[in-house]
C-alpha cells in the first residue's frame, strides 16, 4: 500500500498474497460473485484464457488421470454435471414456453371477450340511434349515417 497524490493505492496482488484464513476467504467469496469475475473464470474454463490472456495454474493440455489445478478440476465437475445442467435449462424453458402459451390463451379468451361487449355495445348503439331517429331526414340523417359507418353498419 502507498499514499500517491492523497489516494490511497493497494496492490491487489499483494494485498491477496497477505491476507490469511477468513480474512483471504471472505474477500474471494465476496469477488467470486462479481459479474467480471464470472466471465474471467468461465471463460478460463472454457478456453484456458481470460480476454486479457492471463490464466490461472493448470492449462487446458494438462492431460493426468486426476485434476490436480482448479481449472482442471472444474472443467472435469462440469463436464459430469452437463447433462443434470441441460436437463434443468431445458425444464426451464419448457416452464417458460408453458407459462407464455397460457397468458396466449388468456389474451385470446380477452379478445373474444372484448369483441362480444363491442358487439353488444355496436347492436345497442344502433338500437337507440333508430329508436331516437328512425326516419330522420337532413342533419340528424348524417349523423345517422355517420354513426352508422363509424359502427360498421353492423346491427
Amino acid at each position: 500500500m502507498k499514499i500517491e497524490n492523497r489516494k490511497l493505492q493497494i496492490d491487489v496482488i499483494d494485498l491477496l498474497n497477505e491476507l490469511t484464513g477468513d480474512d483471504r476467504r471472505s474477500l474471494i467469496d465476496t469477488l467470486s460473485c462479481e459479474s467480471d469475475v464470472i466471465a474471467a473464470v468461465c471463460q478460463q474454463i472454457v478456453d484456458g484464457w481470460t480476454w486479457n490472456g492471463s490464466h490461472g495454474a493448470g492449462s487446458l493440455y494438462t492431460f493426468s488421470d486426476s485434476a490436480y489445478w482448479p481449472l482442471e478440476s472444474a472443467r472435469r465437475w462440469i463436464a459430469k454435471s452437463r447433462d443434470a445442467i441441460a436437463d434443468q435449462e431445458l425444464k426451464n424453458a419448457e416452464k417458460e414456453v408453458a407459462r407464455l402459451k397460457e397468458k396466449v390463451a388468456q389474451l385470446e379468451t380477452d379478445n373474444w371477450k372484448l369483441k362480444d361487449v363491442a358487439g353488444y355495445m355496436r347492436r345497442h348503439v344502433q338500437d337507440v340511434i333508430n329508436e331516437i331517429a328512425p326516419d330522420a331526414t337532413g342533419p340528424i340523417q348524417s349523423v345517422k349515417w355517420n354513426l352508422e359507418r363509424i359502427m360498421g353498419g353492423q346491427q
